[in-house]
């Protein structure tokens, strides 16, 4: 299954040539408006995590407000809401919509990534831990020692350490390549693993919604894994297809 790409991007040139070639089945109706839906959510969420500071406040306004100025308006119940509201608006008004509207359409990656964006805390920890055993196959297959397995039972429940142990070495190999730790090391702390891959996705396949993302990642702060390219792009986004159920429509 190939992305119908309206611009030119390298790294879409790559996952097509892993991916092969073909069409995605058009959405339906429905289906275009929970995308909608979804866009509109991610964006107002962003304006109402965004704290607008004096210094940013007066870059936009340009000379006719120093920054002293805009502390003090900012600082002033009745214009915080509204000035805030305006930087964060400015900031929208710089993506185009309506071309990610389009990719939305035409793209299973940049459907995920808004789903990684919108979706409860909940889907979004399960599909991070998934990855993360995919991620750590390594570690489950080496697993030889008592300590090591209670190592990652603690960290997976039983469908998880099936996926890490069983099915990702035949079917998400290469996800085991963003692994640098030994082998027999602990698991670590998996959800800032698995969410390290998510947000990698995103900065890779649909950019434009990094931002909403990296907001849920503030307690996290993870780094980008080493390795991640188009090939663990297109392994992610068959795992999640097959692993969350409510998900699959749009992006299998």
């Amino acid at each position: 299954m190939i992305d119908a790409v309206a611009e030119a991007d390298p790294r879409q040139g790559e996952a097509r040539a892993v991916e092969g070639s073909g069409q995605e089945a058009p959405l339906s109706d429905a289906a275009h408006f929970d995308l909608l839906v979804r866009l509109a959510g991610a964006l107002a969420a962003q304006q109402r995590q965004t704290r607008t500071d004096a210094a940013s406040l007066a870059a936009l306004a340009g000379p006719a407000l120093p920054e002293e100025a805009a502390g003090a308006l900012l600082a002033d119940p009745a214009f915080a809401p509204h000035l805030s509201t305006l930087s964060v608006t400015r900031t929208i008004s710089d993506v185009d919509c309506r071309r990610l509207v389009s990719r939305l359409v035409d793209r299973a990656d940049s459907r995920l990534s808004l789903l990684v964006v919108t979706s409860d805390d909940a889907t979004i920890e399960t599909a991070a831990k998934m990855l993360a055993a995919a991620v750590l196959q390594r570690r489950f297959l080496s697993a030889v020692t008592r300590a090591q397995r209670e190592a990652l039972a603690e960290a997976f429940p039983p469908e998880m350490r099936s996926l890490g142990s069983n099915e990702a070495p035949v079917l998400y190999a290469a996800l085991g390549k963003l692994d640098h730790g030994e082998a027999g090391a602990p698991p670590g702390d998996v959800a800032a693993l698995g969410m390290s891959v998510l947000e990698a996705f995103v900065e890779d396949r649909e950019p434009t919604l990094l931002p909403q993302f990296t907001a849920r990642l503030s307690r996290l702060r993870p780094s980008r894994p080493d390795g991640f390219g188009p090939v663990q792009s297109m392994l992610v986004r068959k795992l999640l297809a097959r692993k969350v159920p409510a998900w699959r429509p749009l992006i299998s």
